[in-house]
């Protein structure tokens, strides 16, 4: 198994875009919003993969540096505390579930961080990098 990241940060009201989330959509695509299921980001062009990781502690460490970068612009930004969201989300990468960081930010905005597992086990989509399903 390995992970790809993907992250999006917009005006919160571009994802009332609904049609451009949903895969049977003729946006789906060409969109940048996070899809409504996670495992639907593989679905995507590979150049929306921000990252690939083969290790889940450098995944999670890509996850905790990008939500860093935007603490300053959240609105509680230590609402979870940062360990707690560490080491969870680290036993769900080795288990295999998907994860997603969202904090609304101010002015409006919205942040999505997600680490998506590939191969996934519900969302049958062919990997958008071509990595090996097995390292």
């Amino acid at each position: 198994m390995h992970w790809h990241a993907y992250h999006w940060t917009g005006p919160a009201a571009e994802r009332s875009r609904e049609a451009e989330r949903r895969l049977d959509s003729a946006q789906f695509l060409d969109s940048s919003l996070p899809p409504f299921r996670s495992g639907d980001w593989l679905a995507r062009p590979a150049d929306q993969v921000s990252e690939t990781f083969v290790d889940p502690e450098e995944a999670v460490d890509w996850l905790a540096a990008w939500y860093d970068t935007y603490r300053d612009r959240m609105h509680h930004p230590d609402r979870i505390c940062q360990q707690v969201r560490v080491e969870a989300t680290l036993g769900s990468l080795r288990m295999g579930i998907d994860c997603r960081w969202e904090e609304w930010l101010h002015e409006g905005a919205y942040m999505c961080l997600v680490m998506v597992c590939c191969p996934h086990r519900a969302a049958n989509h062919p990997c958008p990098t071509g990595v090996p399903a097995r390292l």
